[in-house]
């Protein structure tokens, strides 16, 4: 067995001991998960960024060209996830934004990785950083500004006052070894702030006029220039870092945000009169010169970037709604420009953003990724559309990104071309699930302490229900080849003596096999009706089953030796709804009939006529009672009885009218049953000890998920008094009652079932765990949660498979595995003393 999971009794003979297990990893194949990289940003030589795992929840991570991935520190100890943001690199220790659980804070963490120190008290997101000299200045949300040199004593506040009125950042730009700060303060007006990043050592360079912004900013020679937005114009400002070298440069224009400096001059883009230009500022000059206008354009550019000694912008061409864009990739001059339009061929062009790349530009495009050579214009398919270059980070020659593939969202490089562009880390490594999701085809059968199923895929099939054994061991484990039935699925399985009979379906003939315990010897037995709506009835006691059958549509006995035929009425559309003195009761769904069968001509007759069956529950749950079988029969929408049946003619008998919205749940408590009907509004909970006087409502209610032991049925409610949605009866009105949980834990309803006697373990869930697995004691008096399969706030979502005489088998989720069959038995001696949510 796998990853065992243990309970101790929260009180002592109050709370059975369970343990749950991974019986076997079915499908080993990386998974669909992925653990969603975000935040990337490349500090000093490598690239930081926050990615998602199992065990640590959201944390901070490096990498670098070559692959060497790096996990900093669990902030958030366990599986919380520290939301972590990576802010600037201090010498040998990067500064990060993250949330150890109380509240956002500054933390530096070695760049090797290690234990983390706490920076700040003061919380809040960051959300502009400068750096000057060995310190970081910072903006954090709520008027604070730091300074930092990624110590404790050295993380300082930037006070406001005459000589630093600001406590917000709108851009900065470094100037010798002091950063100027444009941002804004109390007044409300925005202003230019030398600083090196101590308290006091700052002056004002300039005051702009009221709702006047700095949005963009860059270095040219000894001057840094600002794109200073002045409502619905812009302007452009420059800096030597002194009161005297701090002036406007040109008077309002219709500038875009971006600025870019190449080859001694400045480059803006703007859009006016129908076109839009790329501009030339040469130094000292007050007017910008035009390199390239585009007519007609009546939409601004929305980037412009420097790389690679290539200015590369974006623009609109066209009016009335028919623009169509286009990239331009420039050296600074008219003939050195080059359009680059949308096109079948690069249709990302007019649908992104472009992203720097190692002498291209790439975009995203779910068609595939395109990267453009900047010399050339040449178009390359990078073979993948899985990157999210708007999650990435330019390191060198290479760009690391999110990437989406069958391994789910993960960690991707690519240098620009087909070639080099790969997946680069699978943080969150998952395998894929080898159980799929229970639907009305999914069955199950025990056959001495081994259970068989057909919830999980069939080995090299995603669609197929496979047929699988388990005794609960890893190696004891194992699917039936689909060689014994190609190209067809297991859909029905009955125990039939030492082994099991199942029925096979596909487009083509269904098949009724035989197998034993162990798969050593499986045959054809006989074969059923083609269509979909063959089936399988045990009878006998479990030494047959019954079938519809060919040339017409017959019913057929099979054991494991033979078949024959022991009907010749149409058997196609039936419903099997159960067994009783080994008889078969089966309902004709086109003929309103109910009908027996032992599995011989004489033993096969028409028990009741002209009723519907309304309702009824799977199989696995008890309808017998005093050896006989209860079910709900209609003679119209709104006329039902509780009707019973020992399997002859004079021993079926109409009992009390009961709802006629469906029965879909049954269990024995000691000698009543307890029935569940309906949903929503109409759900109600009923017993019966087996005659018309004996059978009387509990409780109006929804109820669902019936599992029975020691005399008592469990069940998801949702009464007036079940603030848990849990409740037990005893079948009595009196012994009818609400179960509590701890704190905010609520059933769930996807799953319940009894282990022994004395245990019930059902899904709960909260906003902090997820849906998980609690248990519960026989007469429900305690109950609490079980550890968590999935830790934290995700689900381990358990889901039924079957049981056996010895245990419980569901299907779950734990992070690492995919959807697999876990088990949950009884512990012969409790495992821990310290309560459910003790150590692993």
């Amino acid at each position: 067995m796998l990853c065992g999971l243990a309970a101790a009794e929260a009180a002592a003979a109050q709370l059975p001991a369970l343990q749950a297990d991974l019986v076997k990893d079915l499908a080993t194949q990386p998974s669909g998960r992925g653990s969603s990289p975000h935040s990337f940003r490349t500090l000093g030589d490598r690239i930081y960024f926050a990615a998602t795992d199992a065990a640590t929840g959201t944390e901070l991570y490096s990498t670098n060209a070559t692959g060497d991935l790096r996990f900093l520190a669990d902030i958030a100890p366990g599986t919380a996830g520290s939301r972590p943001e990576p802010v600037s690199l201090q010498g040998s220790r990067v500064i990060v934004s993250a949330d150890d659980g109380t509240g956002l804070q500054l933390w530096s963490l070695p760049v090797e990785g290690g234990q983390a120190t706490r920076l700040t008290s003061l919380g809040g997101p960051v959300y502009r950083t400068a750096a000057v000299g060995s310190r970081t200045i910072l903006g954090i949300s709520g008027g604070k500004i730091l300074s930092t040199d990624g110590t404790p004593q050295g993380t300082i506040p930037l006070p406001g006052g005459p000589d630093f009125p600001i406590d917000s950042i709108s851009t900065s730009c470094a100037i010798g070894s002091d950063v100027i700060l444009s941002g804004s303060g109390r007044s409300m007006l925005e202003s230019l702030v030398r600083t090196d990043g101590i308290p006091g050592h700052s002056s004002v360079l300039t005051t702009f006029p009221m709702f006047a912004r700095a949005e963009a900013s860059a270095k040219m020679g000894n001057y840094c220039y600002f794109v200073v937005s002045l409502a619905i114009q812009r302007q452009i400002w420059r800096s030597d870092g002194t009161v005297v070298g701090t002036a406007k440069v040109t008077e309002p224009r219709d500038f875009s945000g971006d600025l870019a400096a190449l080859g001694g001059a400045l480059y803006i883009t703007e859009t006016t009169g129908g076109a839009t230009r790329l501009l030339r500022l040469a130094e000292g000059e007050s007017e910008p010169q035009t390199v390239v206008e585009i007519a007609p354009s009546e939409q601004s550019a929305t980037q412009l970037v420097l790389h690679d000694g290539r200015l590369i912008f974006d623009a609109y061409i066209g009016t009335g709604g028919l623009s169509e864009k286009a990239v331009y990739i420039s050296d600074g001059t008219t003939a050195g420009t080059l359009r680059i339009p949308s096109s079948e061929e690069n249709p990302a062009v007019a649908q992104g953003r472009f992203y720097p790349l190692n002498g291209s530009i790439v975009f995203d495009h779910y068609g595939g990724d395109l990267a453009i050579g900047l010399a050339d214009g040449i178009v390359t398919n990078l073979g993948t559309g899985a990157l999210d270059f708007s999650e990435s980070a330019l390191l060198g020659n290479v760009r690391i990104s999110s990437g989406e593939s069958g391994e789910g969202r993960e960690v991707w490089i690519s240098d620009g071309s087909a070639a080099g562009t790969r997946r680069l880390h699978d943080i969150w490594q998952e395998t894929r699930s080898g159980i799929r999701t229970p639907d009305q085809s999914a069955d199950w059968v025990s056959v001495d302490d081994v259970l068989f199923f057909n919830h999980a895929l069939a080995p090299g099939s995603d669609v197929r229900a496979g047929l699988w054994r388990t005794d609960g061991s890893e190696s004891g484990t194992a699917p039936l080849g689909l060689d014994f039935y190609p190209g067809q699925a297991a859909v029905d399985l009955e125990r039939s003596g030492s082994g099991l009979m199942f029925l096979t379906r596909s487009s083509g003939p269904s098949s009724v096999y035989y197998t034993d315990t162990l798969f050593s010897s499986v045959h054809e037995v006989a074969r059923a009706d083609s269509s979909w709506l063959s089936w399988l009835a045990p009878t006998g006691g479990g030494t047959g089953v019954l079938f519809a059958c060919e040339p017409f549509p017959g019913l057929c006995r099979a054991d494991p030796d033979s078949s024959s035929m022991v009907g010749n009425a149409d058997f196609l559309d039936v419903r099997a709804v159960g067994e009783i003195g080994g008889a078969a009761i089966l309902y004709r769904q086109q003929y309103r009939e109910f009908w027996r069968s032992d599995g011989s001509f004489p033993g096969t007759h028409l028990l009741l006529s002209g009723r519907e069956l309304r309702g009824l529950p799977d199989r696995t749950q008890d309808m017998v009672l005093n050896g006989r079988l209860f079910f709900v029969s209609c003679i119209s929408d709104s006329f039902c009885n509780l009707t019973s049946t020992d399997g002859t003619v004079p021993g079926t008998a109409l009992l009390s009218q009961v709802p006629s919205v469906g029965l879909n749940a049954a269990a024995r408590a000691g000698d009543r049953l307890v029935l569940g009907f309906g949903a929503g509004y109409d759900g109600q909970l009923w017993s019966t000890d087996g005659t018309a006087a004996g059978t009387h409502m509990l409780l109006h209610s929804p109820v669902s998920g019936f599992a029975a032991a020691g005399g008592w049925v469990h069940m998801k409610a949702e009464c007036a008094d079940c603030a848990h949605r849990y409740l037990v009866t005893d079948g009595t009105p009196a012994g009818t009652r609400p179960v509590a949980l701890p704190g905010m834990l609520q059933a769930s309803g996807n799953f319940i079932a009894a282990v022994g006697e004395d245990a019930v373990v059902f899904s709960c869930g909260d906003d902090l765990r997820g849906e998980e697995l609690c248990v519960a004691n026989a007469a429900g008096t305690a109950a609490g949660p079980l550890p968590e399969i999935f830790p934290g706030e995700y689900s381990a979502a358990p889901r039924p498979i079957g049981a056996t005489r010895s245990a419980v088998y569901f299907s779950a989720e734990d992070g690492r595995h995919g959807r697999e069959p876990w088990q949950i038995r009884l512990l012969e001696a409790p495992l821990f003393a310290d309560g459910f949510n003790g150590p692993l």
